[in-house]
């Protein structure tokens, strides 16, 4: 980042603020045409000057050095970065949510071979049980008939 770019950045997000030179100035303790020289760049800017001019700019050193673009930059990332996330995240949901629809088909159909079963062996265990009254009763005259 050059000096150019810097008092850019300083300018900028004074004029943003709608701040004065001077005002800026008499915050800093500077003259105004000392701050002035320092938005044009022909002042080198120490650590004395740039913490106070960042805090009352509402900013911190690193921006009013950096600026937005390398901001920017990196929230280009992090957003492109999130949307590849939150695709990879949709995909992934739309596979469970396939894997849930095969589970829940499948156990309907466990459920229907349930049911289809239990009325087997319904049936069946009506017909033994028609079946034992026929054996008992056929015994019972058998029986009857022996003692005759």
């Amino acid at each position: 980042m050059d000096d150019r770019s810097i008092k850019e950045n300083i300018r900028a997000t004074r004029q943003k603020l709608n701040l004065s030179q001077e005002y800026v100035s008499d915050m800093l303790k500077i003259s105004q045409p000392a701050y002035h020289k320092i938005e044009m760049g022909n002042t080198v800017i120490i650590n004395k000057i740039i913490n106070p001019l960042a805090e009352i700019l509402e900013t911190t050193p690193e921006m009013l050095v950096i600026g937005n673009h390398y901001i920017n930059q990196n929230t280009k990332s992090i957003l492109e970065e999130q949307d590849l996330a939150y695709n990879n995240n949709k995909e992934l949901c739309q596979e469970k949510d396939n894997i849930v629809k095969v589970l829940k088909e499948a156990v309907e159909a466990k459920n229907q071979t349930i049911e289809s079963l239990l009325k087997t062996i319904e049936t069946q265990a009506h017909s033994i049980l028609c079946c034992k009254e026929v054996i008992s009763m056929q015994r019972e005259k058998i029986l009857s008939m022996k003692k005759m």
